[in-house]
């Protein structure tokens, strides 16, 4: 789980006790003599509810992830504790390990994750030592109407996958989430994370606010402020340093030409993320920017034909092009016309369905590493 409920030992002390004297009994009751079952039930659903309640009126501890040989280490640890006569030294030691490992865990490098969240998208920026957090997109499924009783009741890829990897880097709030356009596939998780993941920010397409589906995911996260929305067109977030909001230009209605251009500079290097954008105003962003460059270009629309202009391409001059989809989709997609003109253009590609998640990490001022489940390779700038 990554986090730790601070009154975890003192409950884990006191279920000892009342397991033994209360629950036990009272089950051992309920199961022989029928008369008292109700009083029984009632009596264990009351000592469960206590608990929950206790639970979640304390505050969470978002430990992480430790390393392994920290674990070892702490089995380790324990182990001796059972046999040496020198307790006290043993566990100054076990407490040291654990400030160690959560300071390891909380202190990070400029870092940059592509997820694996099947066909949709979603985009972790991470600053040093979590210092912003900020998430574009969040993926998610296309739902179809169907009976109630064929609904079943599961986590989301984003609960499996972005929930999990934010907790296990110590991460428990998002300081802004950047929905690119309406699409599912981009925003249908953000309900889901915003249960487990306090998000601070959420922005949209000047405009996308005030769509019906929106406002529905908005009702159903656990957001309760309207105000954490704010609507963007490229002029919005020029204020800030790092990220430059480059599309849309006026007001749409969160479809996919109206989507979020997104620019980061990372150290020396640029990333740009378009979202759904089609090829017309993937002109017209270049048109408005002549000079911008990017060197790592998150391909539009999942690789499709609609986006990906050459002329986009030509302008950009990236080193590398992601794209994000799902194994096996049923759209086809990355599209052979969109293969063909990274291709022309000498630009090799990395799709999330064949590398899994892919990061790119600022270990120096122009030195990077991309890292897929295969391997690393080295970006110089």
């Amino acid at each position: 789980t990554y986090q730790w409920n601070v009154l975890t030992t003192f409950l884990s002390i006191c279920i000892i006790p009342i397991f033994e004297y209360i629950i036990l009994p009272f089950t051992i009751i309920g199961v022989l003599l029928n008369v008292f079952s109700k009083i029984s039930n009632t009596i264990l659903f009351l000592i469960s509810i206590f608990f929950e309640k206790l639970a979640d009126s304390s505050p969470m501890i978002t430990f992480g992830k430790p390393y392994l040989t920290v674990v070892i280490l702490l089995l380790s640890l324990m182990i001796c504790l059972e046999v040496s006569r020198r307790k006290n030294v043993i566990i100054y030691l076990q407490v040291l390990v654990y400030i160690f490992s959560y300071s390891q865990i909380h202190r990070n490098k400029d870092e940059l994750v592509y997820f694996d969240i099947g066909q949709g998208d979603a985009t972790l920026i991470r600053e040093k030592n979590n210092n912003q957090v900020i998430l574009v997109d969040t993926g998610g499924k296309v739902s179809f109407k169907h009976e109630k009783w064929r609904s079943r009741v599961s986590q989301t890829s984003g609960e499996r996958v972005i929930v999990n990897y934010l907790l296990s880097k110590g991460i428990n709030s998002i300081d802004k989430l950047y929905l690119t356009h309406q699409d599912a596939d981009h925003v249908g998780n953000f309900p889901s994370i915003s249960q487990k993941i306090k998000i601070k920010k959420i922005l949209v397409p000047l405009g996308m606010e005030k769509l019906s589906s929106f406002n529905k995911r908005l009702n159903e996260s656990n957001i309760c402020n309207d105000k954490v929305v704010e609507p963007i067109t490229d002029t919005s977030d020029f204020s800030k340093e790092r990220i430059d909001i480059l599309h849309p230009f006026v007001e749409g209605k969160g479809k996919n030409e109206d989507s979020i251009v997104l620019k980061y500079t990372m150290g020396r290097l640029i990333f740009l993320i378009t979202g759904d954008l089609d090829q017309e105003n993937e002109i017209k962003v270049i048109e408005k920017y002549p000079d911008l460059r990017c060197d790592i270009l998150k391909v539009g629309h999942h690789g499709s034909k609609t986006s990906t202009a050459d002329q986009f391409v030509k302008i950009l001059k990236p080193q590398y092009a992601i794209i994000s989809v799902g194994l096996n989709n049923r759209y086809g997609h990355p599209n052979i016309e969109t293969l063909r003109t990274l291709n022309a253009n000498g630009i090799p590609y990395l799709m999330t369905s064949d590398k899994g998640m892919i990061k790119v990490v600022n270990v120096s001022k122009d030195k990077f590493f991309m890292s897929t489940k295969y391997g690393k390779i080295l970006i110089r700038k």
